[in-house]
């Protein structure tokens, strides 16, 4: 055994009690009084609540346009509204979107900055919308696809949703592709870049509704809710010099472990002056050493002018 014990004796409820309260106790309770604000870092911020709330009022009013622009196309009274607004990283953004092969997309740039947007069409909105434009019952049975007559007139609805889209106060220059493409494409963005996603409903009166969803980088709405510097884009490397910098002044506790050991809570009570812990390491055997409670560096105890210091070793 590496300790000896003194006098044996059973441990009081209130004993117990104490040394339960002591193993509960997380270290970082020491410091509780220290201000400090969680982030994710995961999540994308490019935009603040009030902004969002502008471009949601931005797309309402072009949504608007896009009614106007489909009972043209299609001879039909119908409804468009925008069901959902988010801001996502690109690469996390197109995971969760789950494009499916049958699925329809549209390209467009964006000519102010130079980006792509992208119009998503599920094969249920497609069906529904060529249905509007042909006449007869709608059907979402996804089986029968859509024919080549049906894919051109869709390409028309679809390129005449873009346009209406950047039809807003102030206008948003935007130019589709001539065509449309099936299935996922390839990734048009930087994984990092900040993208702003817009569900958006199309419905007859009294029908089923269908939806699509827009992708424009968020830099495309930067003048339109009045944030500096829409017209750079920083990369992964500039962002984590940027978090460096706000985070390089935050205090962080370095501590070095000369050893553990495991005892029984009776054996704790137990102990006394002069008693002797023998811990799981060797006299020479180097020293861990903790940067907020993880293992960061090893080393060998010193003396510093005076002080007990650490001479980082690996």
């Amino acid at each position: 055994m590496g300790y000896t014990m003194r006098q044996a004796e059973m441990l009081t409820r209130q004993q117990i009690r104490d040394l339960m309260a002591v193993a509960a106790r997380s270290e970082s309770s020491v410091d509780s009084d220290r201000p400090y604000r969680q982030h994710d870092w995961r999540q994308c911020r490019y935009f603040s609540d009030q902004q969002i709330s502008a471009i949601r009022n931005y797309l309402e009013k072009a949504g608007l346009s896009v009614s106007k622009a489909l009972q043209r196309l299609c001879r039909l009274e119908l409804q468009t509204g925008i069901q959902s607004i988010r801001q996502e990283y690109a690469q996390a953004l197109i995971k969760s979107l789950k494009i499916d092969a049958q699925d329809y997309c549209m390209p467009f740039d964006l000519t102010a900055t130079k980006t792509k947007g992208l119009l998503i069409i599920p094969i249920q909105a497609a069906l529904i919308m060529a249905q509007w434009l042909l006449g007869g019952d709608q059907t979402t049975d996804t089986r029968q696809g859509l024919s080549m007559l049906e894919e051109a007139l869709l390409t028309d609805c679809a390129r005449a949703v873009v346009q209406a889209l950047g039809d807003g106060d102030p206008p948003i220059s935007m130019e589709s592709a001539t065509r449309l493409e099936k299935g996922a494409m390839g990734f048009m963005w930087d994984q990092m870049e900040a993208i702003l996603s817009a569900d958006m409903t199309m419905q007859q009166a009294g029908k089923a509704a269908c939806q699509a969803t827009v992708l424009m980088p968020c830099a495309a709405f930067s003048m339109l809710v009045g944030k500096k510097d829409c017209s750079t884009q920083t990369s992964s490397s500039d962002n984590s010099s940027i978090i460096m910098k706000y985070i390089e002044d935050l205090p962080v506790r370095l501590s070095a472990v000369l050893g553990t050991v495991s005892l029984k809570i009776a054996d704790v009570v137990g102990l006394g002056i002069g008693d002797i812990v023998v811990l799981d390491k060797k006299i020479h055997e180097p020293v861990e050493i903790l940067v907020e409670g993880r293992k960061a560096f090893v080393g060998t105890p010193v003396s510093y002018r005076g002080q007990l210091a650490i001479k980082i070793t690996k």
